[in-house]
């Protein structure tokens, strides 16, 4: 599969495929897994609080990838190339503008919801949006 661009009403938009798309998420969950064991070895050695120390590191590492999608790239869009922004700002050819935190946070929620089968509808959209794109407002572009 290619890379596209899509020319819709003047606007051009180099989007991912699928394949490059996988990888990009299959390297920031194998980051995130790291993270969680890490975390967990790092728990294991205070005798007192655990489940609270727990609670609070799965949800910053859960927070991983809608934080620095929000704030600029994760490691596994930066190794791809790849960036997430509003897809309005894309769309009306302004400035491209992050994602903000809460549609980050909606993205990577609708994208955990609806699993790869969000993914498989990047070929059926002019802009090669997923699901959990359109859901957020977002679109992922090479940067």
């Amino acid at each position: 599969m290619k890379e596209t661009t899509t020319t819709t009403e003047s606007l051009a938009v180099f989007t991912p495929n699928l394949i490059t798309r996988i990888k990009t998420t299959f390297i920031d969950y194998i980051i995130m897994a790291v993270l969680f064991i890490l975390a967990f070895k790092f728990v294991e050695s205070f005798d007192t609080h655990q489940s609270l120390i727990q609670l609070i590191l799965v949800i910053v590492i859960i927070s991983y990838e809608p934080i620095l999608t929000s704030f600029d790239q994760t490691i596994g869009q930066k190794i791809m190339g790849l960036k997430v922004y509003r897809f309005n700002s894309v769309k009306n050819e302004i400035s491209e503008q992050n994602l903000s935190l809460v549609n980050a946070y909606f993205r990577f929620v609708f994208k955990i919801l609806l699993g790869f089968i969000s993914l498989f509808t990047i070929r059926s959209n002019p802009f090669g949006k997923a699901i959990h794109d359109k859901l957020s407002g977002s679109v992922m572009t090479f940067k």
